[in-house]
């Protein structure tokens, strides 16, 4: 299997989000910020999830190369822009 770039990205993006929860630790967490973080965290998952699923279809730019209908994409339509929404 031939490595590609783009799994790196997420790997990359949790420490990142770990980064984020470390710079702003001493903050006080009241309702917004967990709800926030409740939000977080399944969504990154199910973001790498639905990335892994693309495989080589993952591109940065919009380009058609394979439909994929399996996994995440059987039931939603576009679920990286979902949870990366998030």
């Amino acid at each position: 299997m031939k490595f590609e770039r783009h799994y790196l990205l997420i790997p990359i993006a949790g420490i990142v989000v770990l980064d984020l929860f470390w710079m702003f630790r001493s903050a006080p967490w009241d309702l917004m910020r967990w709800t926030g973080a409740i939000l977080m965290v399944p969504s990154f998952v199910l973001f790498s999830v639905a990335h892994l699923q693309l495989g080589s279809s993952f591109s940065v730019s919009a380009q058609a190369r394979n439909l994929v209908t399996t996994g995440l994409y059987s039931r939603i339509r576009n679920p990286i822009y979902l949870f990366g929404g998030c």
